[in-house]
């Protein structure tokens, strides 16, 4: 096993998700299979859990399109439907894109911009000194 501390590594079809695995369990998942039918079934799976963060590799317009394949359903999550996910760091590696991904996921379930601290200090003083 690559990662002893995670739970089974699970191979599921869009259709097999609900029976197989309790989403509601998760703060976020990221989707991506190459292949937007299949992005499309897994969203449709997924569309009454309750995630709070769902991204979505890919160009924004990828995001409109799945979205929008979910017809009038899509407001369930549209709110809760990030992509492309990540901050914009200049990833490029495949190492830095993970980065990218995992620090927009947390920055988002804190209620963070994920600015620079630096620049916060900076607004913070700038509110102090004009008071």
């Amino acid at each position: 096993m690559l990662f002893p501390l995670t739970g089974p590594l699970l191979h599921l079809m869009p259709e097999e998700i609900r029976d197989n695995l309790d989403l509601d369990q998760f703060n976020a998942l990221i989707l991506m299979t190459h292949n937007v039918e299949y992005d499309q079934r897994y969203l449709k799976a997924i569309v009454n859990c309750h995630i709070p963060f769902i991204g979505l590799l890919g160009p924004g317009h990828r995001k409109e399109k799945l979205l929008k394949s979910l017809g009038h359903e899509a407001s369930k999550i549209s709110g809760r439907v990030f992509g492309p996910v990540g901050l914009d760091i200049g990833a490029e590696t495949p190492e830095e894109i993970a980065l990218s991904i995992m620090a927009g996921v947390h920055a988002q379930l804190n209620g963070r911009s994920g600015q620079q601290l630096s620049a916060k200090s900076t607004a913070a003083l700038y509110e102090y000194s004009h008071q």
